[in-house]
């Protein structure tokens, strides 16, 4: 989405302590492919959309900002996983879950018309897969 200031969010970056497990998560779990990778981060690909994983204690020794340090509770962040159809987050439910993902929901029909199902990843964040159909 270009905005007019020449600006567009193409990128989203959440921080852990934990990369191997939000790795095995994402990548294993989800079956999104990973596009570049390091000891600090990871970065994963849908179409257009990047959205990475990083380590605090690397942010925090780069910018020196302590609140990379600091105690976390709940979710920090939350990405919506766009699919083409209510049957296709349907499969996409059952298949994470077969993986081991938590679900806090069945999928449904939202009142903001979006057929949803909720889920967190192992840091605690909720995320969402969703369809507009």
């Amino acid at each position: 989405m270009e905005k007019e200031n020449g600006m567009k969010i193409g990128l989203t970056t959440i921080f852990t302590n934990d990369l191997d497990q939000m790795k095995i998560f994402f990548n294993d779990k989800m079956g999104i492919p990973i596009e570049n990778e390091n000891s600090d981060f990871i970065e994963f690909k849908i179409e257009n959309y990047r959205f990475a994983v990083g380590l605090r204690e690397s942010m925090y020794k780069t910018l020196k900002d302590s609140t990379y340090l600091g105690k976390r509770k709940g979710a920090a962040v939350g990405i919506g996983f766009f699919l083409s159809s209510k049957e296709k987050v349907d499969s996409t439910y059952m298949a994470m879950k077969k993986n081991g993902v938590f679900f806090n929901q069945e999928p449904k029909l939202m009142p903001w018309n979006e057929y949803t199902a909720f889920f967190k990843d192992p840091d605690g964040n909720i995320h969402e897969l969703i369809s507009e159909k």
